[in-house]
């Protein structure tokens, strides 16, 4: 009876075994989908400044309408403005922009969290004159919602 009970002692049951191996699982299931996140760069400021003024049309009850007024952005109504980098240019594709207005809209937000359609693109000076476009800016009109990709 002696020897019976040290082989048993020396070591872990199937049953111990697989308990382990299910917790592991369980931890590994919960922190897992956390540690390969894709690399998100963080938001541009002059996204970041159109998210604002939706929002803020949200909880005012208040339309407001975002210009592009010489190099600046500008909400109205208020006194909120956005100077862009000198060396970046914002060109609106929509709504189609007009020669004889000072200021572009850039878009409109209303309180029901919709917009104007509204597609620009973020120019960069090369410094030889030209320009290349360095990333788009997109608002989905139904949900107001303000989409930056990098080109």
């Amino acid at each position: 009876m002696h020897r019976y009970s040290q082989r048993h002692s020396a070591g872990f049951t199937v049953i111990e075994l697989l308990i382990v191996m299910v917790i592991i699982a369980v931890i590994a299931s919960i922190i897992g989908p956390r540690l390969n996140l894709p690399y998100r760069p963080p938001k541009p400021e002059i996204v970041a400044f159109i998210e604002k003024q939706r929002l803020r049309a949200i909880e005012t009850g208040v339309g407001v309408r975002v210009v592009l007024n010489d190099h600046e952005l500008v909400a109205q109504p208020g006194d909120e403005h956005f100077k862009l980098p000198p060396n970046i240019r914002l060109v609106i594709d929509r709504p189609i922009p007009s020669s004889y207005l000072v200021q572009q809209t850039v878009s409109v937000f209303y309180p029901d969290g919709t917009a104007i359609l509204a597609s620009a693109r973020l120019a960069a000076d090369t410094g030889t004159g030209s320009t290349r476009d360095v990333a788009r800016i997109d608002i989905n009109p139904l949900h107001g919602t303000v989409t930056y990709a990098s080109l």
